[in-house]
């Protein structure tokens, strides 16, 4: 009998250093999952063509990237919504790094010296989102397919 009880709480032992070993693999694992700040805006549709060319006038995201920033960006554009009708995604390594925030001004300011050239392209996109509703959401990635 004595063999027995020796056994089963070997069993048990073994199960709960294998659960918490299991756990622990999967916390080091969502360390390693983006997480994703997404801004939901409505966009009057005459001002979304003037936001896409304002984010192609410099590689922003590439250069946000390079500083260790974030690790990306997309902006999609539905098409055929009324409300929200553009959603930002930024990409960021960890929680404390959403925090920091993407830091554009700076990524900016290393992409173009010129200050009133800046002061510029700044009063364009707040021409963009003047007025307009938003919200925002953060996301963690999960499991992709």
């Amino acid at each position: 009998m004595r063999l027995v009880r020796i056994v089963v709480a070997v069993m048990v032992l073994g199960f709960m250093l294998g659960g918490a070993g299991q756990a622990y693999a999967q916390e080091e694992e969502a360390a390693e999952r983006p997480w994703v700040y997404a801004s939901f805006y409505k966009v009057p549709w005459e001002r979304v063509d003037s936001l896409t060319a304002l984010n192609k006038l410099y590689p922003w995201v590439e250069k946000a990237v390079e500083m260790g920033h974030i690790l990306g960006f997309k902006m999609l554009v539905h098409h055929t919504g009324d409300e929200y009708n553009i959603v930002l995604m930024t990409f960021f390594p960890s929680w404390e790094a959403i925090g920091e925030g993407a830091r554009w001004s700076e990524v900016f300011e290393a992409l173009e010296p010129d200050a009133e050239r800046r002061a510029e392209v700044d009063d364009g996109f707040d021409w963009v989102f003047q007025g307009t509703k938003h919200y925002d959401i953060i996301y963690r990635v999960m499991e992709t397919p």
